[in-house]
């Protein structure tokens, strides 16, 4: 999978491939994550989710479990 484009709804919240419907504010610290922008007051997230290794040098550990608080049900 390549660099792919995620939108926040109107509650702030996005299906990531690796994580499934978790906040858009979880992938501020994503290893995977390139860039965010903002359209309004709503969140696009470019990420990368399917690359063998983190884009970001400085982030090279495993992709951390997201907390129940960013989940939704």
């Amino acid at each position: 999978m390549g660099v792919i484009e995620l939108h926040e709804d109107s509650d702030g919240y996005l299906v990531c491939p690796n994580r499934g419907e978790i906040s858009a504010q979880w992938c501020i610290g994503c290893s995977r994550r390139l860039r965010i922008d903002y359209e309004g007051d709503r969140a696009s997230v470019v990420c990368d989710p399917g690359s063998s290794e983190p884009p970001h040098p400085r982030s090279a550990g495993p992709l951390r479990d997201v907390p129940e608080s960013f989940r939704i049900y």
